[in-house]
């Protein structure tokens, strides 16, 4: 038999070409480590759901910034378009507050339930060069400031322990980067749009072109960290998809060598 197999496809252009992965002689998968598959469908389905909130948050931002310049244009304030989009506005966006408070939750929940696993599975199975337990790499999102730090270091080892799982020397891809950096920008500016976004007492007082100016920030800021956040969901599910992949090779070749 074999001592080496080939390395898993990796299905992402962003993903770092690397020589074949040892998983024969000195190195077996545990019975103990489960299935990511599962975890990997629920963690889908939170980070579309995120994802679809935040592009309808976009949606509304545009609307509402285009209404606003027609009616400087001359629009009448009572015209059927403006009312219709008023009431849309009026009726939803009650919703998106809490309905983002939710998924996150659930994105929170996914996130840590496919993390943990992930680095037990390579824990039980003797996987080498972990520096980070499954316990604080799963927890750390919910400590302040080390949540800005850990987790994305917590990925990265789940990604090169289950691509090499010998030596954890293989470097983890781009995406995995862009997934941080977007979920940090995101939270950014969000902080941001949070302090800028005019009260109801001081909107009461602006002149029509400072209620657009506000607007126009509002649209800019809102827009980015909504986009921002819709990108690092997608390379969260890209990265999940290439660490089950590997995973599940592993699993498939030591059952084959034993």
């Amino acid at each position: 038999m074999n001592d080496t197999a080939a390395a898993p496809p990796v299905d992402d252009i962003w993903a770092t070409k690397h020589p074949e992965l040892v998983a024969g002689r000195g190195y077996a998968w545990s019975p103990q480590a489960k299935s990511l598959t599962g975890r990997l469908n629920l963690l889908r389905v939170a980070a579309f759901g995120m994802a679809a909130v935040q592009l309808y948050a976009i949606m509304l931002i545009v609307g509402a910034y285009v209404l606003v310049q027609q009616v400087a244009g001359g629009l009448a304030p009572d015209s059927p378009i403006l009312g219709a989009f008023a009431q849309v506005a009026i009726v939803t966006s009650q919703y998106i507050l809490p309905a983002t408070v939710i998924i996150l939750l659930a994105c929170a929940a996914t996130y840590v339930m496919f993390v943990h696993r992930g680095i037990k599975n390579l824990e039980v199975s003797g996987a080498r060069n972990l520096s980070i337990s499954a316990g604080w790499g799963a927890g750390s999102i919910f400590v302040p400031l080390v949540s800005w730090v850990v987790p994305f270091m917590a990925m990265r080892q789940l990604w090169e322990g289950s691509h090499d799982p010998v030596a954890g020397k293989y470097s983890a891809p781009m995406v995995v980067n862009i997934w941080w950096g977007t979920w940090i920008v995101g939270n950014l500016l969000g902080l941001i749009l949070n302090y800028s976004t005019p009260r109801e007492a001081a909107i009461a007082s602006m002149s029509a072109e400072e209620y657009l100016s506000a607007l126009t920030l509002l649209l800019f800021v809102g827009s980015g960290a909504a986009l921002s956040t819709i990108i690092s969901c997608f390379c969260l599910l890209t990265v999940a998809k290439q660490v089950t992949t590997a995973q599940e090779s592993l699993r498939s070749t030591s059952a084959f060598d034993a």
